[in-house]
């Protein structure tokens, strides 16, 4: 299984910075995910503030607001899926905690 984390800030001329964040904290974050309760929504895209992608056999890019509870899918066709995050299973306490 792979994770990576990316802040985004379309303030700064390079709108990505790497999140360093432990193997075992990764782990707790993606089972969270896995529990998680997804619901179709509307997102603006100018609030985005970080870039994830989870794999296990393929990747799929998706940006969230963590204020708002809220990610985008970009899947392989270049569609996008908009979700709010019903029940985040702490997801975002534990991105919070490891981003300080």
């Amino acid at each position: 299984m792979f994770a990576l984390f990316k802040r985004l800030d379309l303030d700064t001329e390079d709108i990505f910075t790497d999140i360093e964040i432990p193997e075992e904290t990764q782990h707790d974050l993606i089972k969270a995910f896995e529990n998680a309760r997804f619901e179709k929504g509307t997102i603006d895209v100018r609030d985005y503030d970080y870039r994830i992608i989870i794999s296990l056999n393929t990747g799929y890019p998706m940006y969230l607001i963590s204020d708002k509870q809220s990610l985008t899918i970009i899947k392989h066709d270049g569609q996008f899926e908009h979700y709010s995050i019903v029940n985040d299973n702490d997801f975002f306490s534990i991105l919070q905690k490891a981003t300080e």
